[in-house]
Order: C-alpha cells, then sequence, then structure tokens
C-alpha cells in the first residue's frame, strides 16, 4: 500500500526479492488500483540476503535512475545512500547494536519514517536527529 501511496506523487518502481504471486495477484490481495511496475531482482541463495542483493538494487538505479529511493533494509540504504542523495529510510525497529548504522542513515536520508510515536521517542533518545523523523 505504501508503494500504491506514492506511486499518486512521482513515477515508481516497486523492486523485491522475491513475490510469492504473480503481479497481478499482489494488486489483487492488496487491493491495488493504481498498477506499478514491479520488478523482482531475485532471492539470493546465501544469507545475509539483504547483502547479496545489493548489486541487484544498484543495477536496478542505475537502469531506472530515481529521483528519490525509499527502503526499509538498513544495509540496502547504507550502500544505497553512496549512490543516491535523495533517500528515504523508513525505520521499523531500533536495535541497539546497530546505533551507528541508524546514525548514519538517518543523517544521509531526506527523512526517516518512523512507524510509531514510541519508536520516534526510542531513535530520539538514541540520538537520531528529531528534525529527520516523520512518524508515519
Amino acid at each position: 500500500k505504501m508503494a500504491e501511496a506514492l506511486s499518486r506523487y512521482c513515477e515508481l518502481v516497486l523492486c523485491v526479492s522475491k513475490l510469492h504471486m504473480n503481479p497481478p495477484e499482489v494488486r489483487e490481495y492488496f487491493g491495488i488500483r493504481s498498477p506499478f511496475p514491479i520488478e523482482v531482482l531475485g532471492d539470493p541463495p546465501v544469507r545475509p540476503k539483504s547483502l547479496f542483493l545489493i548489486p541487484s538494487i544498484l543495477r536496478s538505479l542505475v537502469r531506472h535512475r530515481p529521483d528519490i529511493v525509499y527502503f526499509r533494509e538498513e544495509y540496502v540504504g547504507w550502500a544505497t545512500s553512496f549512490f543516491c542523495k535523495r533517500v528515504i529510510y523508513e525505520m521499523l525497529d531500533y536495535r541497539p547494536r546497530f546505533r551507528r548504522l541508524y546514525l548514519q542513515l538517518a543523517r544521509r536520508s531526506l527523512k526517516t519514517v518512523v512507524i510509531s510515536e514510541g519508536l520516534k521517542r526510542r531513535a530520539v533518545a538514541a540520538g537520531l536527529p528529531s528534525e529527520k523523523l516523520v512518524e508515519s
């Protein structure tokens, strides 16, 4: 649904590692009315999968040349932020062992979307810049 909402305001390509159903079934399942392209990058056979997806993601960035990159995965976002300056990070959780990574992501992103007020308070308490945090 987030991709559909964003697709109303800009050209959007959703890049995923794998789908458990074909794109029309995904659209029907989630009730997506505004179609947008879905690019399947492939599911890496080894872990950590997010790290092994980075080359595919970078190829996709070169192919599509997006104005903004929206991501949820920390390592993917970190690698992407070296090539794209206009990134938005959606923070789904805060794990103290990744504090330095979260700080870098928040500083490099246009905005960091947090999924709750509690997560926002936790992130600010950990030193993330509050002016970059937006609650969804």
